[in-house]
Formats: C-alpha cells, structure tokens, sequence
C-alpha cells in the first residue's frame, strides 16, 4: 500500500472491516493498518486525524435534536424520563453550566494534546519529559479512582452497566497506584530493557479500561441490585489478582513483552473504537448519557493507540497517549456524575417543590372552602378553623383557636354537646352531611341557627383530631319555608315547575351518593314549537303543551319525577337509573310525542329533542347536572332533532379548546406558526404538472398540527380570515414565482377563497396588491371558490369576480356537485374550471351513481365552455374511468400527497411545456 495512505482513509476502513465482523483476517488487518500509521505515515499528519475525530465524535454527540438529559436507572429501550426532564426544567441554570464544561472538555480534548506536543517538543530533558508523563499518569489514576469512589457512594441509583464501569475503573486504579509504586523504587528504570513488570501492568488497566467501556455498551440499563454490585467489585478484584500474577509470570512465557504489547495495545484501541459506536448507537436510541461516553470511548481508544507504537516502558514518549486518557476519564466522571448525583438531586429538588406546592394547594383549599372548617382534638378545644367557620359564627379571623368547640353551641344544649363529644371521641367514625339531624349553632351575638354538621376523623403525631364540617343550612330552610308558600307546580301542565324540581334533583343526588346509586336526568326540548305559537297562536301553543305533558306522564315509570322548566322545555329525572334505563325512557319519550296533537279540528305536529346525563358519573352537583343535560340536547338538535343524546365530557373540553385556539390564531401569523403544503395538478392525458394547490397548516406549538376544518372556521368567525388570506395569497405567489424561475416554464397557481375573503370590500384591493408586490402574473393565478361563497350574494359575488377577471385572474368553483343545485351562476359569472369533488370520485370503480355524476359534471363543464378538475384520485382505475368521460385535470394521492415547497421542487422537471389549459 503506498506510504502516501491518508489517516482518515486507513481508519475508516479499519473501521468498516470491523462494523462487518471479518474475525478471519483481523489480526493481520489490524497490523497492516498499525504497521501503516506509525511506521510509514508522519506523526504530524496522524494527530491532525486523531484531532478532527476526536472534535467530531464530541459536536456529534452533543449537539442535534436529541436531549442531553439523562435516562433514569431501570428504564429500557428508548423511554424518556419524565422526571429528568422535570428536574432539568427546574435547574435549567445547572444543567446550561454542565453544558458550558462539557464544551470546554470537548475544546480541552483537541488544545490539550497539542499542549502535549509543544511540550515534549521543548522539553529536551528527558527526566521533564518524565516527569511530566508520570504527573498525567497520577492524575488518570486520581480521576479513575474518582470514577470509583462515585459509583460506590451512588451504587443503588445507577444502572448495571454503570456500576460495572465503574468498578472497572477501580481495577484502573489500583493497576495504575501499582505501576506508580514500580516507578518510584525502581528510579532511572527504562523498563522496556530490564522487564516486563509495568508493561504488563499497563496493559492490564487499558484491558480494564476498555472492558469498563464494553460492560457500559453491552450491559442492561436496569436499576443496579445488590447481585450485580457483588460481581462487578468481584470482577474488578479479579482482574487485579491476575493481572499482579501475570505481571510476576510474563518474562517466563513472553519472549518479546515490547512487540506483544505493541499489538494488544493496537487490539485494545479498536475494540474501544467498537465501543464508542456502541455508545453512539444507543444513544441514537434515545439513551441520551451515551453521547458522552461514545466520546471517551473514542478518546480512550485513540489514547491507547498512541501508545502501540512506543516502547511501552519508554515513559519520556506516552504523553499523548495519557492525554487523551485522562480526558477520557473526565468525560467518564461526568456522565456518571449526572448520571448518580445530579439526575436524583433534580429528582428531590423536583419532590420537594411538589411537595410544598401541594401543601399550599391543601392550605387553599383550607382557607377558600365554603363550609366551615374546625378541627378538633379529643379535649373539645379548636386546633384551626378556616376564614368560612369564623364568618358563620361572627368571629374575628383566626380567632376561633383554642376556644372550646361548645363556645359555638347555644347555651342551654352546651351540657348535652359536651357529653355526645366524648361519646363520639371513644369510636371516632366518619359521618356525612345529611346522615344526622340538624344541630343548632350559635353566634358571637347569641343568635342561634340551624347548621348541618359531617365529622371526619384526623390522625395526626400530634393526636387524634376530627374535622368537623358545618353547613348553615338558614337559607336553605327559609327557602324550603318559601316553596311551601308558593305554588310547586306549574300553573299550565300541572306539573312540578323549575324550582321544585332543583330542590328534587338535589335532594336526590344527596340520597344517592349516600347509597351509592345512579340517577339519570333528561332534558326534553320540543322541536319547531316556535313555528306552532306563531302560525296557530299561543292558545293554540298552550294547549299542546297540556298535552305533551299528558303524554310524557303516561310514559314515565313509577317514582320519576318530570317537570316543567319554561317555554316548551321539560325536565325528566329518573331514580336509581342506569344508561340503559335512559336510553329505554327516551325512546319512550320521542315515542310517545311521535304522533301528531289535534285541537279544535287542527292537526299540530312536533317531535322532541332529549339530551341525557347520569349522576354522578357526569356530574355532582345539580347545577353541572342540568347544565349537562342541556349541553346533550343542543348536541340532538345538532345532529337532526328528534333524537336523543347522552353527555360526554368532551364537549365542554371542546368548547373550553375551541376558545383558546381562537385566542392563539391571533397571534399565528406574527409567530410564524402557519406553512403552506402543495399539492400538484397533473394533465389528464399525459400526467404532465400544470400546477400546484396551495393549502394552509397551522403548526400549533402544544397541540402540533390542527386540522383546517377545526381553524378556518374559526378564523372566519374572528375575522382573522382576512388576514390570513391575504398572507396565503402572498406566500403562495411568492414561492411559485421562485419555481417558475428555476424551472423557465409556466405554472399556474390555485388559491383557495372564503365566503368571508370574498364577501370583503378590498378583496380585489388586496389581490392586485399582492401580484404587484411578487411579480406573479395574474394568468397564471387561479382563485378556487365554493359555490356557497357565490350563492350567499349573487349580486356582489358576480361584482367581484368580474373584478378579479378583469385582473387577468381565472375562476374555479371548488367541490362542485355538493352545494347548491342551482345551476344559474355557470352562464352568470365568469368561471374557467369546475373541480369535481372527492365525494363522486372516491366510488367511481363501485358505485354507478357517482360515474354518472361525475360523467355528468365533465359534459356540462365541457359544454359551456370549462375546463374540469377531478378531485380525490387515488387508483389508476379511478382515473382510468376519468380519462374515458375526457376529464381535463387530476390531484390526488395517486399523483401526490400535499407536500412541502422543498419536495415539490423534484416536480418541477415534471411541468408542461405549454402553458396550463385555458
């Protein structure tokens, strides 16, 4: 091989035999290529390879997408760690200056050897040279031991394969004191001619070093057991007591320890190479701590290949090999630092601040409750008591402490409260509001009241406590006074009005939630009913509603209670009810209002809408209960009327979501949240690109993609409609101009128009605005619009787009077919092209109507003059079908998904040398 070989291409192929595992020809290969560096290669040119590597492997294992946070012990595969990137989002300032030394380790690997060699290149003393190898040395050993002594201290919170690297740098150390002890009583030694003894050890802490590396590569990443730790600390011993034996055998069997080690030095340093791609391949898993350690291992292999071509007991020569050791060794200490001290420290600091936090959240609730809150030890006297206690019984804040709980407790029943007190303190028990009858409070004032009372009982270091929970119940009771004053019942039907049937329902929640039973409450709401008031009268509206109330009574079971809210929306409440047994009533319901009421010779028909919810699955107060119910029946009307539906929680989250995303489209724009997606249009006969489709996807930053149909009506009812078509508009004339540029040849463009685009006064203003400012040509500039938009103002819908044409722009009807069936507006205004909709292209191979259809659509389009687009082709034999009724155009999956500008680029050799059909 000729000496002029670079040292990249030697390495990379070295690497490569490795990668593919030719363990036939290794040990020749491996010499050959060592005989190639170091003996026919400069040193110059070999330490500018190893330079770049090792500045390489460091940017690419630290920068990218991936996160530098570490994975916590005992999880597999590829899962993250929540709680790592918890503790990172709470120090956020540590972890950027972990990041910062971990640069300056990267910036040190590559400046420290150079150091190195300007160094040995002064130092002409061999002792300095000496000296200053032995000090890299002591100070390897010293971060080894470090390594060590960090996984013993953090040995339960590391993963397997940690722990066994680190006890692996244990053996390193000890080899290395050893080596350090020889140097010191054997002085002026060059021990390459008077034994083997620290060569052996020597290489004895690279084989240590390297299989600390493969146990960290190849181990589980499982939380470390006490198994493990015995055998990694046995495993470390071990390789010390053989390698002290080696060391006092290897003269007797070894004829040449300098030339065999030159070659176990040269093996060691590929297998550490080996793992430095096992690191690197692990964290592209997403095990984010072997970034780090793919770049020590790198470091340590290009360290111990240094050393191959030395005399290895020359030590005036190794001071780049120790170097790049030592280096390794700190880059080493700091992954298992993160990874044993600062993940867990993130991890208490996180539980900690979570655990004040829900200290403070109790405390709120403590102090924002709106019953009082008093707790109670076994003595009678008041330990706390919230703001809503001292209020209820006329007491400064804070100032119902230490009095004795019979202070609040009218005089003449004081003795009889003392004396329940200590009954109840003998077999404390929970008891719920409701369950007892009703106590007497007293104020500050003397005033008595009546009060509800529940009893929790509290266990606390301090002794047994009870809560006690009190409710004033005085308006409640005026209010129960009041309704037996007042009418219960509806005037017109008889029945139960709004009023009476809360109370009900209330009385009911709390009667099942303390038998543990399930109620079903119905909305009914007449459909249409407006339409009888106003064509008959409201006497006629009177009496249908006296007869649905007839009829629903006669549907009901027994004990169900159906009132009358108002207007002509009913009420039903169903006891000890299930889904199913809603589900039966409300076809009940919807049955019985099915047939048509008759009053004085005239037929009156409605149907109802019902909407359902169950307690307390759904809810657990009477208001959320109702407010339920109704949300479902809005749901029914929605879906057609004369139905039923149940609640679903979703639908107040898609209201609450509906609300937010309408705050945020505001700012998209100004965030540059909003992309645009093309999607090509191909020619019929020969599939030859005529065009592209611009359409709008808004990147949202915590729901990712929202789909157009969720924002754009949104949009429209914002009026952010506006602008954002304008800014669709520009982008997509903008990008078009740069692919017509590259390209040299003509493409039209298709824009997608609103209702409310249109309908806007400077529409027109704003499309001539956006031509002038790209330079796009208006012919080539194609506005798709629904037919909705048109229909919606003829008049002002044909001002415009004649407007539009006189611009030089061109006309498309978008989802022709599925709008209005007036056919008007094609000789009215001034189209160019119909798109058929996906809806009749999707069946063409199956279903007759839909060839039909669209067959129809193309002969009509043709007839007058249009070009016709076909929407939704995804098979050849749809387009087939298509070709054969002489459609003119095609988009849809078969010919491309809608993609970025990037990828739409590789179409642009695709596009027509003539320009797109007129």
């Amino acid at each position: 091989m000729p000496d002029t070989v670079s040292a990249r291409h030697l390495l990379r192929g070295a690497a490569k035999r490795s990668a593919k595992g030719q363990s036939g020809s290794l040990a020749p290969r491996w010499g050959s290529t060592s005989s190639l560096l170091f003996k026919h290669m400069p040193m110059k040119t070999f330490l500018a390879a190893t330079l770049m590597a090792s500045a390489g492997a460091c940017t690419n294992g630290v920068s990218g997408d991936r996160s530098t946070n570490l994975q916590q012990p005992g999880a597999a595969g590829n899962a993250s760690d929540d709680s790592h990137a918890n503790a990172n989002a709470v120090a956020p300032d540590l972890n950027a200056k972990l990041d910062s030394r971990l640069f300056l380790l990267v910036t040190t690997a590559v400046a420290l050897p150079t150091i190195a060699a300007i160094l040995q290149w002064q130092l002409a003393d061999p002792q300095a040279r000496v000296g200053l190898h032995l000090g890299l040395k002591m100070l390897s050993m010293a971060v080894s031991l470090a390594i060590s002594l960090l996984t013993w201290n953090t040995r339960r919170g590391q993963p397997t394969n940690f722990v066994l690297a680190g006890f692996g740098h244990f053996a390193i150390a000890i080899l290395g004191g050893l080596e350090m002890l020889i140097v010191a009583i054997t002085p002026g030694a060059t021990f390459a001619d008077e034994g083997p003894l620290p060569v052996v050890l020597q290489l004895s802490a690279d084989g240590a070093a390297v299989a600390a590396m493969m146990a960290a590569a190849l181990g589980p990443s499982s939380l470390a057991r006490t198994r493990s730790i015995r055998v990694g600390s046995a495993l470390a011993a071990a390789w010390v007591a053989i390698s002290l034996c080696v060391e006092l055998t290897a003269s007797r069997w070894l004829p040449s320890i300098a030339r065999t080690g030159a070659l176990i030095e040269m093996s060691l340093a590929f297998v550490a190479l080996f793992a430095a791609w096992l690191f690197a391949r692990r964290y592209r898993r997403g095990e984010a701590a072997f970034a780090l350690l793919s770049t020590a291992a790198l470091l340590a292999g290009i360290g111990i290949a240094f050393g191959a071509d030395l005399p290895l007991g020359d030590l005036s020569k190794g001071l780049f090999s120790r170097m790049f050791k030592v280096i390794a060794w700190l880059l080493v200490y700091r992954t298992l630092f993160k990874e044993g001290i600062l993940a867990p420290w993130h991890k208490l600091v996180e539980t900690g601040r979570a655990v004040e936090e829900d200290r403070k959240r109790y405390r709120q609730l403590f102090e924002t409750a709106p019953d009082g809150l008093l707790l109670v030890d076994s003595n009678g006297a008041i330990v706390d008591a919230n703001p809503a206690a001292a209020a209820m019984f006329g007491w400064p804040e804070n100032s119902l402490t230490g009095l004795q709980i019979e202070a609040l407790v009218p005089q003449q029943l004081r003795t009889s409260h003392a004396h329940e007190r200590s009954n109840y303190f003998s077999d404390p028990h929970t008891r719920s509001i409701g369950e007892a009858r009703l106590f007497s409070g007293a104020r500050r004032n003397g005033e008595s009241f009546p009060v509800e009372v529940a009893l929790v009982p509290q266990s606390f270091s301090g002794g047994n406590t009870t809560l006690c929970i009190v409710r004033d119940v005085t308006e409640r009771h005026g209010l129960e006074q009041s309704l037996l004053c007042l009418a219960l019942q509806d005037p017109l039907t008889e029945l139960p009005n709004r009023r009476h049937f809360h109370d009900s329902v209330e009385k009911a929640m709390a009667h099942a939630e303390r038998h543990g039973s399930t109620l079903a409450l119905l909305c009914i709401d007449l459909d249409h009913f407006k339409h009888v008031n106003d064509s008959l009268g409201h006497s006629y509206g009177d009496e249908l509603l006296r007869q649905v109330a007839s009829r629903l009574k006669n549907a009901l079971r027994g004990g169900d209670l159906l009132a009358r809210m108002g207007g002509d929306e009913f009420a039903l409440l169903l006891l000890d009810a299930g889904i199913d047994d809603a589900a039966a009533v409300a076809e009940k319901v919807l049955g019985a209002l099915s047939l048509p009421f008759v009053h004085a010779g005239r037929t009156m028909k409605v149907g109802a809408s019902v909407g359902i919810t169950i307690s307390p699955a759904d809810a657990r107060d009477v208001e959320e209960m109702m407010s339920n119910a109704d949300l479902a029946m809005y749901r029914a009307k929605g879906q057609g009327r004369n139905t039923w539906c149940f609640f679903e929680q979703r639908m107040t989250e898609r209201a609450r979501e509906r609300a937010l995303l309408q705050q945020d489209l505001v700012n998209a724009i100004k965030r540059d949240q909003f992309a645009l997606e093309f999607q090509p249009r191909v020619k019929a006969c020969d599939g030859q690109l005529i065009g592209f489709e611009a359409l709008l996807r808004w990147h949202h930053p915590d729901h990712g993609k929202v789909s157009p149909e969720k924002f754009i009506p949104l949009a429209e009812e914002s009026g952010q409609i506006v602008a954002i078509g304008e800014w669709v508009l520009r982008e997509s004339c903008k990008q078009a101009m740069q692919w017509q540029l590259q390209s040299e040849k003509d493409l039209t463009m298709s824009v997608n128009v609103s209702t409310h685009q249109l309908r806007h006064h400077s529409f027109v203003a704003y499309v001539k605005r956006v031509l002038a400012e790209t330079g796009w040509p208006p012919t080539q500039l194609e506005l798709e619009i629904t037919e909705t938009a048109l229909m919606e103002d003829p008049r002002e819908a044909a001002d415009r787009l004649h407007q539009l044409v006189a611009l030089g722009a061109r006309i498309a009807i978008d989802d022709f077919g599925t709008g209005y069936s007036s056919l008007a507006y094609l000789k009215d205004y001034p189209l160019h092209r119909l798109k058929v909709d996906r809806r009749f292209v999707q069946e063409l191979d199956a279903n007759r109507s839909d060839r039909v259809i669209a067959s129809s659509i193309i002969q009509l389009a043709h007839a007058l003059g249009l070009q016709v687009t076909a929407e939704g082709v995804e098979t050849l034999q749809q387009s087939e079908i298509l070709k054969e009724h002489q459609c003119d155009e095609f988009q849809g999956y078969l010919f491309s998904a809608p993609i970025s500008s990037t990828a739409c680029e590789a179409w642009l050799p695709k596009l027509a040398h003539c320009d797109a059909p007129g």
